[in-house]
């Protein structure tokens, strides 16, 4: 398994996405923390530092930009952020990146595009 023993982090809006996301790198070995937006990834960000962080950008109460900017001014520094959008204009893009997003994946993608992008961005 490629991800045996990662702790990743996971915040999307859209329930059957982040259920989505979490099963195929379950299936890997990882452990996977799921919440709904930028709010309850804070909390979790709280209880332990995870090996990746991947966020949606646009979701309710706190949304990825902030989600992003916050890990990295006030949380985590060191810990690798990967954003999915559906939104994934250039401007977008950008901003996350400013913000310290490594990378971002355009949503709908596929298990192995997200899977590769994991294994490159933890090791």
């Amino acid at each position: 398994m490629l991800l045996n023993e990662k702790r990743i982090y996971v915040a999307d809006d859209d329930v059957d996405v982040c259920d989505a996301i979490a099963m195929t790198l379950e299936d890997e070995g990882a452990t996977v923390i799921k919440g709904i937006d930028g709010e309850r990834l804070f909390a979790a960000v709280a209880f332990g530092k995870p090996d990746l962080i991947i966020t949606d950008l646009y979701m309710p109460n706190s949304d990825g930009f902030e989600a992003i900017q916050c890990i990295k001014e006030d949380l985590l520094e060191d810990c690798p952020i990967l954003v999915l959008t559906g939104h994934a204009t250039q401007e977008n893009i950008s901003r996350a990146e400013e913000l310290g997003a490594v990378e971002c994946i355009s949503k709908p993608l596929k298990a192995d595009t997200l899977i590769d992008a994991v294994v490159r961005l933890i090791n």
